[in-house]
C-alpha cells in the first residue's frame, strides 16, 4: 500500500535516530522498518553500513558473530551493488533459466546497459557461460553497444561466446555486436580458431574461394563472394609465386584493418587460419604475388 505523508514522516523520524545509541535488537527492528518503507529515508543503508563498521570490530565479531551476521545480511540486501550480483546468481541457480529471463527481462535489460555491472557479468565465467546459451539474453546483449564492449574486453566472455553457436548467431546479425568486436580487433583475432571450430559444426559454408593477385589491387572475386549474407569470414593470407613472398590484407566492413600478412604458399584451405572478419570484409594484395583463400560461413536459419 502507499504510505500517507504522515506515515512516511514518522518512519523517517524513527530511522533518523543516532544508530550508535541503539541496542543490537533495536538495530534489527530498524532494518525491518526500513525494508518496509525504503523511500522514507534513502540514506539509511549508508548510515547502517557505517554503524556496522564501528560496532562490529574483529573482537566483537569473535564473541557476537550471529548478531553481526544478521545485521550485515540486512545491509547486503540494501546495497544495490550486491543486489544485482545476487540476482544474477539467482539466474544461474534457477531450475528454469528461460522462465527466469522472461520474468526478469526488464532487470536484465537495465543491467547490461550499466558498464560497470556488465563488466562484472562478462568477467564472471559461470554467469557468462550460461548467458551465451540463452537466445533471449544474447539477443539483448548483442544489440547493446555497452554490453558488447564489455564482452569484447573480457577473455572469459569471449571464450564463452566463441563456444556458443547461438551467441555467435546473435552477434553476426547485430550491428552493435559486430562493431564492438571489430573495434576490439586484437581480441577478435585471438578468438578466430575457437569461433571457426564452433561454426563449422552447424553453420553453412556459403563461399570458399581462392584468388591470386599480381599487383597491389583489390581481390574483387573474393570480395564479391563474401559480401553477403550475414556471417563470419575466415581467411588464409599468403602468396602464389614460389620465388617470392606476398603480403595480403583483410579489412573489416567498418574499414578497420583486421590483418596483413603472408603465411602460406598458394592457400586453398584454412590450414593456416590467419584472420577473421564479417561479411563485407575486403581483401587486397599489398604487393605482387599475393594470394588469399577465404570462406564465408552463415548461421542456421
Amino acid at each position: 500500500m502507499s504510505l500517507t505523508v504522515e506515515q512516511e514522516a514518522e518512519i523517517a523520524t524513527k530511522l533518523s535516530v543516532d544508530l550508535t545509541t541503539v541496542a543490537d535488537k533495536r538495530l534489527i527492528e530498524l532494518c525491518l522498518l526500513y525494508r518496509s518503507a525504503p523511500e522514507a529515508l534513502p540514506t539509511f543503508p549508508t548510515l547502517l553500513e557505517a554503524e556496522i563498521t564501528r560496532r562490529f570490530t574483529a573482537a566483537e565479531i569473535a564473541v557476537n558473530d550471529v548478531m553481526f551476521s544478521v545485521i550485515q545480511n540486512f545491509s547486503n540486501q540494501f546495497n544495490p551493488e550486491l543486489q544485482y550480483k545476487e540476482k544474477m546468481y539467482e539466474f544461474v541457480n534457477a531450475l528454469d533459466r528461460d522462465l527466469w529471463l522472461t520474468q526478469n527481462i526488464t532487470f536484465f535489460e537495465q543491467l547490461i546497459e550499466i558498464p560497470e555491472r556488465m563488466a562484472w557479468v562478462a568477467n564472471n565465467g559461470d554467469i557468462m557461460s550460461v548467458l551465451s546459451t540463452k537466445g533471449v539474453a544474447m539477443t539483448r546483449i548483442a544489440a547493446s553497444s555497452v554490453a558488447m564492449t564489455a564482452v569484447a574486453a573480457s577473455s572469459l566472455a569471449m571464450t564463452a561466446v566463441a563456444a556458443s553457436s547461438l551467441a555467435l548467431s546473435a552477434i553476426v546479425k547485430s550491428t552493435s555486436a559486430r562493431n564492438a568486436l571489430m573495434s576490439s580487433n586484437e581480441i577478435l583475432q585471438v578468438s578466430r580458431v575457437a569461433i571457426y571450430n564452433t561454426v563449422k559444426t552447424s553453420w553453412t559454408k556459403q563461399a570458399g574461394i581462392s584468388e591470386p593477385k599480381i599487383s597491389n589491387a583489390d581481390m574483387s572475386n573474393i570480395n564479391a563472394a563474401v559480401a553477403s549474407p550475414a556471417g563470419f569470414v575466415f581467411a588464409s593470407l599468403g602468396w602464389y609465386n614460389n620465388t617470392s613472398t606476398g603480403i595480403s590484407s583483410i579489412t573489416h566492413p567498418n574499414s578497420i584493418l583486421a590483418a596483413a600478412k603472408g603465411t602460406s604458399y598458394r592457400p586453398t584451405t584454412l590450414d593456416n587460419l590467419d584472420a577473421i572478419s564479417f561479411n563485407g570484409a575486403t581483401f587486397k594484395g599489398i604487393n605482387s604475388d599475393a594470394q588469399v583463400y577465404a570462406e564465408l560461413w552463415i548461421p542456421p536459419a
